[in-house]
């Protein structure tokens, strides 16, 4: 592709919250798990929009030739695999909380 797309703007926007965040929240324990919640939504979103990137490279490179089937088995695999790891991301998340309401 040429010249950068949404989604590679989006991702470094996300990469450099994330970034400022941890700047922000270093040495300080209290913040710990507000770094985990910014880090895992950085995780869900770059790794969706990484998908749709190569999609679009996809489309472009096949042209009229770009099978709608094909495209969409392949978008419900992904969007399933997406949605398993967002549930991992939330119970380990939610695991963190715990532990980190005990001490």
């Amino acid at each position: 592709m040429k010249g950068k797309t949404f989604f590679k703007r989006f991702r470094k926007l996300l990469l450099w919250t994330f970034l400022f965040a941890v700047i922000y929240c270093w040495n300080k324990p209290q913040t710990y798990f507000v770094l985990v919640i910014i880090y895992m939504i950085f995780l869900i979103l770059n790794r969706y929009y990484s998908y749709l990137e190569e999609q679009e490279c996809e489309r472009e490179r096949l042209g009229k030739k770009f099978q709608k089937n094909k495209f969409y088995e392949q978008y419900r695999k992904e969007k399933q695999a997406l949605i398993r790891m967002e549930m991992m991301i939330i119970i380990m998340l939610l695991f963190l909380l715990q532990f980190y309401n005990k001490t």
